[in-house]
């Protein structure tokens, strides 16, 4: 646990938790409560940098067209390998949880429905 030293006598009370300061002397900080302790002016007690600023989340791609449908197509065919009925809902058709978890992009409910009974129609026709 990181120890941080502020300038000045302080109590910190936040949704996170109290921490008592006394001024000039090093004291124990959770790495959850890093962030508030940096913007009361709190210091590093070894010396070390603390980038106080989240990172951007990265966006997710945007894929169309034909790239999207495979994409679509090879997620309901890992679903159906992996046969895990938490992956389907009550009517059969794979959740949208699931299939974002494997293609890495937004999907909506219709278009998942739609492109599942594309994915149907295409599998009876190839058998």
């Amino acid at each position: 646990m990181p120890e941080y030293i502020l300038q000045r006598n302080y109590t910190l009370r936040t949704t996170n938790g109290v921490i008592s300061f006394l001024k000039g002397e090093p004291t124990h900080v959770p790495p959850f409560m890093e962030k508030d302790i940096i913007a009361i002016g709190g210091v590093r007690a070894d010396g070390a940098e603390v980038d106080a600023i989240e990172p951007v989340p990265a966006l997710k791609p945007v894929v169309q067209g034909v790239e999207r449908q495979d994409d679509l197509y090879a997620a309901f065919e890992m679903l159906i390998e992996r046969n895990d009925s938490k992956d389907f809902t009550g009517q059969g058709v794979p959740s949208v949880k699931a299939i974002e978890k494997i293609v890495g992009f937004d999907v909506d409910r219709t278009e998942v429905l739609e492109a599942w009974g594309e994915y149907k129609i295409a599998k009876a026709e190839a058998e």
